[in-house]
């Protein structure tokens, strides 16, 4: 079954590297990131991965865009990693990420701070946000 599963996953390769550069190229995604227990080889114990994702939705706002959701795994929460998934990436980002990656604007999580940090040199391209950062 393990054989199956991988020759599966070299099949899907191609299609998740095109779900991945369609959230890189829009204009504004949801993220997060959940802790999943992993073996840990040779200890006999579990050890504390990371899954993240990216979110598209824009039913809300009635977007011709289809929603798209991209999943990325990482054995640590390091900064590094996301950093590297939005590397080409120069939306607008809702999170709870305390960092700031690139030239994005980065809305903090619904129900945690309503501040907004702002790292972007032209805010023309998300009106709102730039309005939310300043009343912050």
């Amino acid at each position: 079954m393990a054989d199956w599963v991988g020759r599966v996953s070299a099949l899907l390769t191609p299609l998740v590297l095109l779900i991945r550069a369609h959230i890189a190229a829009l204009d504004r995604i949801h993220t997060d990131d959940t802790p999943v227990d992993v073996l840990d080889p040779g200890r006999g114990k579990t050890k504390t991965g990371r899954v993240w994702v990216y979110v598209f939705d824009g039913s809300g706002y009635q977007s011709a865009t289809p929603a798209t959701i991209a999943y990325y795994y990482s054995p640590d929460r390091k900064g590094a990693h996301p950093a590297d998934h939005l590397a080409t990436f120069s939306g607008v980002m809702h999170g709870g990420y305390k960092k700031l990656y690139g030239n994005q604007i980065i809305l903090k999580g619904q129900g945690r701070s309503p501040r907004a940090m702002i790292n972007a040199e032209d805010h023309a391209v998300a009106p709102l946000a730039s309005m939310v950062a300043a009343r912050a």
